[in-house]
């Protein structure tokens, strides 16, 4: 059985964030035969600053500052959560560590001491995590139930999504003893199997994707995507074949590379979101 602890999963669906007549002499025009300013607007050439959604930036645009960017991916719960699972594979990739260097030589006792708060805190931070993001299940019983007519693969698609999203609050209220550790055993077992299908999927999507005509910030947003799904697929494989083999240090490491990406696809939304104030 997988550590509840490392199970991480995409127990979310894609949370799109969705943003936001003078005198001429009196009048100070310029001399005749110079047309004035107005009239020559700056152009924008195919080496202007872009925005991360690809497009230039325009001479009205008012850049934001990294903090009111932050602050915005903060206020949303999936970039909350985003980059709390930084802080928590650092932390987890600390612990690797320090055990690292107890197998070779004894740690001081600030180091003993520091390694038990550490791991309370990565346990802590993990149902934090999971607390953030009840209530997904929402989503895809609102998708499931529209009156709007929807393909056979897209209602197969958001069934699979209710099921991997129940099973996370099934393990979440587990966690909090509000549920039996049975069933959050049974539920975890169940939301490790649809994230592994939702990854695979992912990537075959991606896949399908390389033969139609995509702009440069697509593609580069499409690979950025495809080396996520990947971090998610080695993570997840670990805990869906019981696989012991290097366990802690891989899924610390592709644990915290997916975070990062995660947390940087968050951060250019709202970045671009801003922009669009």
């Amino acid at each position: 059985m997988p550590d509840p602890w490392t199970a991480e999963r995409v127990s979310d669906p894609e949370d799109e964030m969705h943003p936001w007549g003078l005198n001429s002499s009196a009048a100070g025009l310029p001399p005749v035969g110079i047309p004035p300013k107005a009239q020559h607007p700056q152009q924008l050439g195919p080496h202007s600053p872009k925005m991360p959604n690809g497009r230039a930036y325009s001479p009205a645009t008012k850049k934001p500052i990294p903090l009111e960017v932050w602050a915005s991916v903060v206020d949303l719960s999936k970039g909350r959560d985003k980059v709390l699972k930084i802080i928590q594979y650092t932390l987890r990739t600390y612990l690797y560590v320090l055990g690292l260097i107890a197998g070779v030589r004894p740690l001081t006792k600030f180091f003993t001491a520091n390694q038990k708060r550490i791991k309370l805190a990565t346990s802590g931070l993990s149902l934090t995590r999971k607390c953030l993001l009840l209530f997904n299940p929402l989503r895809p019983m609102i998708a499931l139930a529209s009156p709007e007519p929807t393909s056979a693969r897209a209602f197969l698609g958001h069934l699979i999504d209710l099921v991997g999203a129940l099973s996370d609050e099934v393990f979440c209220l587990s966690k909090l003893g509000l549920v039996s550790k049975r069933k959050g055993v049974v539920a975890d077992r169940w939301a490790n199997r649809v994230w592994f299908y939702s990854t695979v999927t992912g990537l075959y999507n991606l896949w399908t994707q390389q033969g139609t005509r995509r702009t440069e910030s697509e593609k580069k947003a499409d690979a950025l995507q495809r080396q996520k799904y990947l971090c998610d697929l080695v993570f997840v494989s670990y805990d869906i074949f019981k696989v012991s083999w290097m366990k802690e240090p891989v899924q610390c490491c592709v644990g915290l590379i997916a975070a990062i990406i995660s947390t940087s696809q968050v951060y250019n939304k709202q970045y671009t979101a801003l922009l669009k104030r």
